[in-house]
């Protein structure tokens, strides 16, 4: 018979960077808790296509699957996808602001809240219509 440890088990500590802990950090909230606006919840999807190779036409709801798929995926990227088309609606596909921005840069904006991970949307508008661009 073996004897059982009165101690739950627990999974071991990974040390990992604030920058990973903060990404996944807004990860969990966009595809947890949806708590964090659809513009950023689409670019992060169209951007991290281990997580959702089909994206989806924010004009008319056309779902599809583009053939460039080597997006990074350290950077929580909000912008334009500059050469696709839908296919139903021919309108643009990704969200209307370009703006390229990793976590680093979104956390010494103070657009990201260090403690919960959480996205300031109001102030990262402000920041995307003073921002030189990529």
């Amino acid at each position: 018979m073996v004897a059982r440890s009165e101690q739950p088990y627990r999974l071991p500590e990974v040390p990992v960077s604030q920058a990973e802990y903060l990404r996944a950090r807004v990860l969990a909230g966009l595809y947890v808790n949806g708590d964090l606006p659809t513009l950023i919840r689409f670019a992060i999807r169209a951007y991290r296509p281990e997580i959702s190779r089909e994206w989806e036409c924010i004009e008319c709801g056309a779902r599809m699957v583009p053939e460039r798929q080597e997006w990074p995926v350290l950077d929580v990227r909000v912008c334009n996808l500059p050469g696709y088309t839908c296919p139903q609606c021919g309108e643009g596909v990704g969200p209307p602001i370009t703006l390229l921005a990793t976590l680093e840069e979104l956390l010494e904006q103070g657009l990201i809240a260090p403690e919960d991970g959480r996205l300031d949307f109001e102030a990262l508008m402000a920041w995307a219509d003073g921002a030189e661009g990529p």
